[in-house]
């Protein structure tokens, strides 16, 4: 009884063992068949998150490209405009240059024409000048001929006079007629003087004139040149503040680009690496 009691513990043992290593064969192809489920499941997850990071890192070469097309395109249009603004300054200088060249052409012409209104006028006055002083010569001439016909008549009326009773003799009726003559060629002189004198003081007065518009011309061109000088400098300080402005307003929009750009490259980061 003994022994049979411990061949069917014996044997139980042995069904109990094999039991105990098949279900350990079990739990071990369960454990290797979750370890496989797993580790096809990990495979797939990290495939996944493989195409997920290229399918996101191709959207960011797409953005980024994408920016750097609209970077460049706004780049291209800033230069355009900046042609375009450079281009329109010089055709405005140049018609600046132009008008101001246009003006001076005019002034020249001005000027030309009245030194040439001047010296017609003082040829004139010249000519006029030396006709009075030559129509006085030929009439002091001419009254000169006369008086001395007047003396020769005199002298041979004397010559064929009555000689017994003559009122005056014939040294004083000569120093007579020459007292006369030099009073008439004193007068002659005085008139011929005078009118010297006149034409003098004309051709004076025509002179200050002259002198006078010349220096209003000086005064009126100094004038238009120092408008000009200062609109010039005006306009060259207006543009150059303008300028001013100008770069001060694409150094805002550039400082204020690269700040927007690390801003968003600083949120990618934060975004990859709180993912990651």
């Amino acid at each position: 009884k003994e022994k049979e009691k411990d061949r069917h513990k014996e044997r139980r043992e042995k069904e109990r063992a094999k039991r105990d290593k098949v279900r350990d064969k079990e739990v071990d192809r369960d454990v290797d068949r979750e370890k496989r489920e797993r580790a096809k499941e990990k495979k797939h997850r990290e495939k996944d998150k493989a195409r997920k990071e290229k399918e996101k890192e191709k959207e960011r070469e797409r953005e980024e490209k994408e920016k750097k097309k609209r970077e460049a395109e706004a780049e291209a249009e800033r230069k355009r405009k900046a042609d375009a603004d450079a281009e329109a300054e010089r055709k405005r200088k140049a018609a600046e240059e132009e008008e101001q060249k246009r003006q001076a052409e005019a002034e020249e012409a001005a000027e030309a024409e009245r030194a040439r209104r001047k010296r017609a006028k003082e040829e004139e006055e010249e000519a006029a000048a030396r006709a009075a002083e030559e129509e006085e010569e030929r009439a002091a001439k001419a009254e000169a001929e006369a008086a001395a016909a007047r003396r020769a008549a005199a002298d041979d009326d004397d010559d064929g006079g009555n000689e017994e009773s003559p009122r005056l003799t014939y040294a004083e009726r000569r120093r007579l007629r020459r007292e006369e003559e030099r009073k008439a060629e004193e007068e002659a002189e005085r008139k011929r003087a005078e009118a010297r004198e006149k034409r003098r003081a004309e051709r004076e007065a025509a002179r200050k004139a002259a002198e006078e518009e010349e220096a209003a011309i000086a005064r009126e061109r100094e004038e238009r040149a120092r408008k000009r000088d200062e609109e010039a400098k005006a306009k060259k300080e207006a543009e150059e503040a303008a300028e001013q402005a100008k770069a001060a307003a694409a150094k805002k929009e550039r400082d204020e680009r690269a700040e927007r750009e690390a801003s968003e490259a600083a949120a990618a980061a934060a975004a990859a690496k709180e993912k990651e």
